[in-house]
């Protein structure tokens, strides 16, 4: 920021920018809690995570580790939901009762988003866009590009 002049409101809040792995990982917390006076379950959260880690622990530890490390990754996430759905098809409606419709919405926004990401990275475009940034003559608009590839790799958890 300081060597690119990029010391403005609008400039530094691209070191910081949106990572919609970690805007996903609310949905994972919300739906692992036990709400005080709830009338859920108290065994669903244990499933939950029971399910979720033994699939994880199936899938290896190129999805587990990350994970255990709080880097939440697409490609590995579908690979689990997908298990999970497999596996216990009847935990579905149950997690979708709880989480509800409008959190649920909101997650699958965050997930649709971190896709994009990781497609951006996973596909290269990351990469060209770091090495064209010191091209541009504005030292500002290339500190701005170089964040832009930064958000693509780390919200899509590919800085593990």
């Amino acid at each position: 920021a300081v060597a690119s002049d990029a010391l403005d409101r609008a400039s530094l809040t691209r070191v910081n920018a949106y990572a919609p792995n970690i805007a996903a990982t609310w949905m994972f917390q919300k739906s692992f809690v036990h709400p005080v006076g709830s009338d859920r379950p108290s065994t669903f959260v244990n499933r939950l995570m029971r399910q979720n880690y033994e699939n994880m622990r199936d899938l290896g530890d190129g999805v587990l580790r990350p994970f255990n490390q709080d880097v939440v990754q697409p490609r590995a996430l579908l690979r689990v939901l997908g298990l999970a759905t497999v596996r216990d098809p009847l935990n579905i409606p149950q997690l979708l009762r709880w989480i509800g419709p409008a959190e649920l919405a909101e997650w699958l926004g965050h997930f649709g988003l971190m896709l994009a990401y990781d497609a951006l990275h996973g596909a290269g475009v990351g990469q060209a866009v770091r090495a064209y940034a010191p091209r541009l003559p504005d030292k500002r608009h290339g500190f701005a590009l170089r964040r832009l590839a930064e958000a693509w790799e780390y919200g899509s958890g590919q800085d593990y």
